[in-house]
Protein backbone atom coordinates (compact mmCIF):
# COMPACT_ATOMS: atom_id res chain seq x y z
CA UNK A 1 0.00 0.00 0.00
CA UNK A 2 1.49 3.60 -1.08
CA UNK A 3 1.88 5.81 1.47
CA UNK A 4 -0.30 9.46 1.47
CA UNK A 5 1.59 12.12 2.27
CA UNK A 6 -1.88 14.16 2.89
CA UNK A 7 -4.52 11.51 4.18
CA UNK A 8 -7.93 11.80 2.84
CA UNK A 9 -11.12 12.65 5.36
CA UNK A 10 -12.54 8.79 5.11
CA UNK A 11 -15.34 10.49 8.19
CA UNK A 12 -17.74 11.44 4.78
CA UNK A 13 -19.00 8.60 4.04
CA UNK A 14 -19.71 7.59 7.80
CA UNK A 15 -21.75 11.44 8.31
CA UNK A 16 -23.27 10.06 4.85
CA UNK A 17 -24.94 6.82 5.73
CA UNK A 18 -26.14 8.65 8.80
CA UNK A 19 -27.78 10.81 6.69
CA UNK A 20 -29.42 8.25 4.21
CA UNK A 21 -30.26 6.64 7.76
CA UNK A 22 -32.59 10.11 8.64
CA UNK A 23 -33.96 10.02 5.44
CA UNK A 24 -35.46 6.42 5.44
CA UNK A 25 -36.66 7.11 9.06
CA UNK A 26 -38.36 9.89 7.72
CA UNK A 27 -40.07 8.47 5.34
CA UNK A 28 -40.84 5.56 6.93
CA UNK A 29 -42.44 8.14 9.79
CA UNK A 30 -44.43 9.28 6.94
CA UNK A 31 -45.76 6.21 6.07
CA UNK A 32 -46.76 5.06 8.99
CA UNK A 33 -48.61 8.86 9.73
CA UNK A 34 -50.70 7.74 6.89
CA UNK A 35 -51.44 4.34 7.62
CA UNK A 36 -52.63 4.66 11.00
CA UNK A 37 -54.06 8.41 10.37
CA UNK A 38 -54.22 8.95 14.37
CA UNK A 39 -52.26 11.40 16.54
CA UNK A 40 -51.21 13.15 14.01
CA UNK A 41 -49.63 16.51 15.47
CA UNK A 42 -47.30 14.00 17.72
CA UNK A 43 -46.19 12.11 14.36
CA UNK A 44 -45.32 15.33 12.43
CA UNK A 45 -43.23 16.72 15.42
CA UNK A 46 -41.64 13.33 15.41
CA UNK A 47 -40.70 13.59 11.88
CA UNK A 48 -39.78 17.34 12.64
CA UNK A 49 -37.04 16.22 15.04
CA UNK A 50 -35.69 13.65 12.50
CA UNK A 51 -35.52 16.58 9.94
CA UNK A 52 -33.78 18.35 12.63
CA UNK A 53 -31.35 15.86 13.23
CA UNK A 54 -30.69 15.68 9.50
CA UNK A 55 -30.23 19.03 9.26
CA UNK A 56 -27.24 18.85 12.00
CA UNK A 57 -25.55 16.00 10.37
CA UNK A 58 -25.77 18.24 7.00
CA UNK A 59 -23.65 21.04 8.93
CA UNK A 60 -21.01 18.74 10.06
CA UNK A 61 -20.74 17.90 6.60
CA UNK A 62 -20.25 20.76 5.38
CA UNK A 63 -17.97 22.05 8.33
CA UNK A 64 -15.94 19.16 7.56
CA UNK A 65 -16.10 19.90 3.86
CA UNK A 66 -14.72 23.27 4.67
CA UNK A 67 -11.89 22.17 6.82
CA UNK A 68 -10.51 19.05 4.82
CA UNK A 69 -7.80 19.28 2.14
CA UNK A 70 -8.28 16.16 0.58
CA UNK A 71 -11.74 15.00 0.06
CA UNK A 72 -12.74 11.03 -1.11
CA UNK A 73 -15.18 12.48 -3.60
CA UNK A 74 -14.67 15.71 -5.64
CA UNK A 75 -16.12 18.49 -2.87
CA UNK A 76 -18.76 19.58 -5.69
CA UNK A 77 -19.84 16.32 -5.76
CA UNK A 78 -20.09 15.92 -2.12
CA UNK A 79 -22.25 19.44 -1.66
CA UNK A 80 -24.47 18.69 -3.98
CA UNK A 81 -25.12 14.76 -2.84
CA UNK A 82 -25.89 16.36 0.67
CA UNK A 83 -28.13 18.97 -0.80
CA UNK A 84 -30.36 16.16 -2.32
CA UNK A 85 -30.30 13.77 0.25
CA UNK A 86 -31.38 17.14 2.15
CA UNK A 87 -33.94 18.19 -0.14
CA UNK A 88 -35.60 14.74 0.37
CA UNK A 89 -35.86 14.81 4.22
CA UNK A 90 -37.17 18.22 3.84
CA UNK A 91 -40.10 16.87 1.40
CA UNK A 92 -40.97 14.77 3.70
CA UNK A 93 -41.03 17.24 6.59
CA UNK A 94 -43.39 19.55 4.14
CA UNK A 95 -45.67 16.71 3.09
CA UNK A 96 -46.17 16.02 7.36
CA UNK A 97 -46.68 19.88 7.46
CA UNK A 98 -48.85 20.39 4.73
CA UNK A 99 -51.19 17.71 5.91
CA UNK A 100 -51.73 19.67 9.50
CA UNK A 101 -51.57 23.00 7.88
CA UNK A 102 -54.73 22.11 5.62
CA UNK A 103 -56.47 19.67 8.40
CA UNK A 104 -56.59 17.05 5.89
CA UNK A 105 -58.79 14.33 7.61
CA UNK A 106 -58.36 11.05 5.77
CA UNK A 107 -54.97 9.69 3.47
CA UNK A 108 -56.04 8.23 0.57
CA UNK A 109 -55.26 4.90 -0.65
CA UNK A 110 -53.29 6.50 -3.71
CA UNK A 111 -51.00 8.56 -1.23
CA UNK A 112 -50.42 6.04 1.19
CA UNK A 113 -49.06 3.39 -2.14
CA UNK A 114 -46.80 6.75 -2.80
CA UNK A 115 -45.40 7.05 0.85
CA UNK A 116 -44.99 3.03 0.45
CA UNK A 117 -43.03 3.60 -3.10
CA UNK A 118 -40.53 6.72 -1.23
CA UNK A 119 -39.82 4.73 1.71
CA UNK A 120 -38.43 1.74 -1.26
CA UNK A 121 -36.79 4.29 -3.17
CA UNK A 122 -35.40 5.77 0.32
CA UNK A 123 -33.84 2.52 1.80
CA UNK A 124 -32.30 1.93 -2.05
CA UNK A 125 -30.53 5.10 -1.88
CA UNK A 126 -29.33 4.56 1.82
CA UNK A 127 -27.82 0.94 0.63
CA UNK A 128 -26.25 2.67 -2.73
CA UNK A 129 -24.45 5.31 -0.12
CA UNK A 130 -23.28 2.44 2.45
CA UNK A 131 -21.20 1.21 -0.73
CA UNK A 132 -19.36 4.20 -1.16
CA UNK A 133 -16.25 3.98 1.43
CA UNK A 134 -15.96 0.27 -0.52
CA UNK A 135 -16.72 1.07 -4.27
CA UNK A 136 -12.59 -0.55 -4.82
CA UNK A 137 -14.60 -3.65 -5.10
CA UNK A 138 -15.63 -5.12 -8.14
CA UNK A 139 -18.74 -6.82 -6.25
CA UNK A 140 -19.48 -3.80 -4.50
CA UNK A 141 -19.60 -1.94 -8.14
CA UNK A 142 -22.10 -4.21 -9.92
CA UNK A 143 -23.91 -3.80 -6.19
CA UNK A 144 -23.86 -0.23 -6.35
CA UNK A 145 -25.00 -0.21 -10.36
CA UNK A 146 -28.40 -2.88 -9.46
CA UNK A 147 -29.53 -0.96 -6.61
CA UNK A 148 -28.85 2.44 -9.13
CA UNK A 149 -31.13 0.66 -11.39
CA UNK A 150 -33.83 -0.68 -8.99
CA UNK A 151 -34.02 3.34 -7.91
CA UNK A 152 -34.92 3.86 -11.19
CA UNK A 153 -36.67 0.90 -11.76
CA UNK A 154 -39.10 2.32 -9.09
CA UNK A 155 -38.85 6.17 -10.41
CA UNK A 156 -40.35 4.65 -13.57
CA UNK A 157 -43.19 3.09 -12.20
CA UNK A 158 -45.54 5.46 -13.70
CA UNK A 159 -47.42 6.42 -10.27
CA UNK A 160 -47.75 9.76 -11.26
CA UNK A 161 -50.32 9.13 -13.55
CA UNK A 162 -52.28 7.01 -10.71
CA UNK A 163 -51.51 10.23 -8.27
CA UNK A 164 -52.69 12.54 -11.23
CA UNK A 165 -56.20 10.16 -11.70
CA UNK A 166 -56.28 9.86 -7.67
CA UNK A 167 -56.74 13.67 -7.41
CA UNK A 168 -59.05 14.08 -10.62
CA UNK A 169 -61.24 11.76 -8.81
CA UNK A 170 -61.11 13.46 -5.29
CA UNK A 171 -64.22 15.83 -3.78
CA UNK A 172 -62.99 19.26 -3.92
CA UNK A 173 -66.84 20.94 -3.43
CA UNK A 174 -66.66 23.48 -1.08
CA UNK A 175 -68.87 21.55 1.53
CA UNK A 176 -66.23 19.02 1.84
CA UNK A 177 -63.08 21.48 1.20
CA UNK A 178 -63.90 24.87 2.37
CA UNK A 179 -62.75 27.93 0.50
CA UNK A 180 -60.02 29.19 2.97
CA UNK A 181 -58.55 25.53 2.54
CA UNK A 182 -58.58 26.20 -1.62
CA UNK A 183 -56.59 29.64 -1.54
CA UNK A 184 -54.27 28.07 0.97
CA UNK A 185 -53.24 25.05 -2.24
CA UNK A 186 -53.76 27.09 -4.70
CA UNK A 187 -50.98 29.62 -2.90
CA UNK A 188 -48.82 26.83 -2.29
CA UNK A 189 -49.23 25.23 -5.61
CA UNK A 190 -48.30 28.69 -7.13
CA UNK A 191 -45.14 28.86 -4.46
CA UNK A 192 -44.43 25.52 -5.87
CA UNK A 193 -44.52 26.65 -10.11
CA UNK A 194 -42.72 30.07 -8.87
CA UNK A 195 -39.83 28.37 -7.42
CA UNK A 196 -39.62 25.33 -10.00
CA UNK A 197 -39.51 27.94 -13.14
CA UNK A 198 -36.65 30.13 -11.13
CA UNK A 199 -34.67 26.91 -10.53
Amino acid sequence: MGLRLIPREEKFFELFIEQAETVVEGARLLKDLLEDYTNTEQKRMHIEKVESHGDEIVHRIIEKLNTTFITPIEREHLHNFINLMDDVADLIQDTAETLFLYDVREATPAIKELTQLSVQCCAKVQHAVSLLGKVKDPKVVADALKTCDEIDKLEDANRLFEVIKAVAATDLHPDRVPNLAMGYIFEDLVRRFNEQANE
